[in-house]
């Protein structure tokens, strides 16, 4: 029995390890692509999209289930509707989900919940995160989606990131005939995407 419980918390630690592995690796995949796409956009040359029909709610569900598993201690609260679909590139789509739900994730309150929203607005689709935080700095907040920002002395969101997030974002919402916009709620920093719906 002693050796059958050792056994497991090797396989227990073996299984994290892995995991952690699994997750350093995508964020640096990640990052190294948020690069390459900041210097497209730097250039000039903008970012290559596909157009395909695309199922909203199942594409966000899967990547809520990916954050929720690789942070444990993240509360994500989901309101989505059954089905909600747009055309669009749907790698790119994710990754302004991923973006915005992770820039949420980063700088809301510890403890309290990212609340991602899904619906539909007149003839377009909204896509919203919300997190419990103070309003972002007003001197910050001209330059949001600018990519390699600096930052006002004494500004502490996103020290020492690279403002890429949220710059990439903006391109693929625009690329789509859409946009982002940033707004407080109190106590809720709340960003909305906007899109066209698709043609029924």
């Amino acid at each position: 029995q002693r050796l059958e419980a050792r056994e497991r918390r090797v396989v227990g630690v073996g299984t994290r390890l892995g995991q952690r592995i699994k997750s350093s690796t995508g964020r640096m995949a990640r990052l190294i692509g948020q690069v390459l796409d900041a210097s497209r956009l730097q250039t000039g040359l903008g970012l290559q999209m596909r157009q395909e029909r695309i199922e909203l709610t199942s594409l966000l569900e899967d990547l809520l289930d990916e954050a929720e598993t690789a942070y444990p201690g993240v509360r994500l609260v989901r309101e989505l509707p059954r089905s909600l679909v747009v055309h669009g590139d749907p790698d790119r789509m994710a990754q302004l989900f991923t973006n915005l739900v992770s820039n949420a994730r980063h700088h809301g309150t510890p403890g309290e919940p990212v609340i991602v929203q899904l619906f539909e607005r007149g003839d377009g689709v909204v896509f919203e995160v919300c997190n419990n935080a103070p309003p972002i700095d007003a001197a910050l907040v001209p330059h949001l989606f600018t990519a390699f920002k600096r930052h006002p002395e004494g500004g502490v969101r996103n020290k020492g990131g690279l403002g890429l997030g949220l710059s990439i974002a903006q391109a693929i919402a625009a690329g789509h005939g859409g946009s982002i916009e940033y707004t407080y709620a109190e106590p809720y920093v709340v960003f909305s995407a906007r899109f066209p719906l698709a043609k029924r």
